[in-house]
């Protein structure tokens, strides 16, 4: 159960997919991990893989097809939420290109359909994400040698796709998180050197201060010290659905 992100609208359980694929926790950035901690780690159980842009629901003979239906759109709303929270992290505001970087899978009555999942912009202030579910195709995964082929080959496809889609964003975060702490290792780097340089420089300016004696006055010590102003190939799943032989 996804017990660390908050479900994708009120009023819904908590998310629980039957299969989800992600990202090992170790591959992200630790302040990456920590600032989008509730975007993108799911389970309160850290050492579970994190970013899951890959879903499945099955459902046995008995079970209701609707209800897989709702659960894989619940998924894929999540999923996409955590790629744009990674796809969006240190850009300032949220970035939309309409393109899809997550896929959900139900198997129902010997029935494998595949979903693709986009997020769009909000409609105004104060409006949520919209997130978008669109069917690619269906396999009767009993009927034929070849129907069970070409599902369980777009499957598989669909499943490096998305890890495709997971690491890019993931290799793009992690270096601009990277890139932050250089920066901030090099201001304080360049920070004690100008301490360390006005420390010399008061020194230097101390030894020279020389005692004036009046004969009318008591000892003075007089000093003069200035004040010195201290993006991967984002391909759509959409695009692929056309250019990319999601069955060989």
């Amino acid at each position: 159960m996804f017990t660390n992100i908050p479900p994708a609208t009120d009023n819904i359980a908590q998310a629980k997919p039957d299969y989800y694929y992600g990202a090992q926790p170790e591959q992200l950035n630790q302040n990456v991990r920590n600032k989008l901690s509730s975007h993108i780690i799911p389970s309160s159980a850290t050492n579970l893989p994190s970013v899951p842009n890959f879903f499945l629901e099955a459902k046995g003979p008995d079970g209701s097809a609707a209800v897989a239906l709702r659960r894989a759109f619940h998924d894929g709303a999540i999923g996409a939420r955590d790629m744009q929270s990674l796809r969006s992290y240190e850009q300032g505001e949220q970035v939309y290109d309409n393109k899809a970087y997550t896929i959900s899978a139900t198997y129902h009555a010997s029935t494998l359909k595949m979903y693709t999942y986009s997020t769009a912009q909000p409609n105004g202030p104060a409006t949520r994400p919209e997130y978008y579910m669109h069917q690619l195709k269906g396999w009767n995964m009993t009927g034929d040698k070849e129907a069970f082929l070409q599902g369980a080959t777009v499957f598989k496809n669909a499943m490096d796709l998305t890890g495709e889609h997971r690491n890019a964003a993931i290799a793009r975060v992690n270096e601009m998180a990277g890139q932050t702490v250089e920066e901030k290792e090099e201001e304080e780097t360049e920070d004690e050197e100008e301490e360390g340089m006005d420390d010399d420089e008061v020194e230097a300016e101390s030894s020279n201060t020389m005692l004036s004696f009046n004969c009318e006055t008591d000892p003075t010590l007089s000093t003069l010290i200035e004040d010195e102003d201290s993006d991967e190939s984002e391909t759509s799943i959409d695009e692929l659905a056309l250019d990319y032989p999601l069955c060989h």
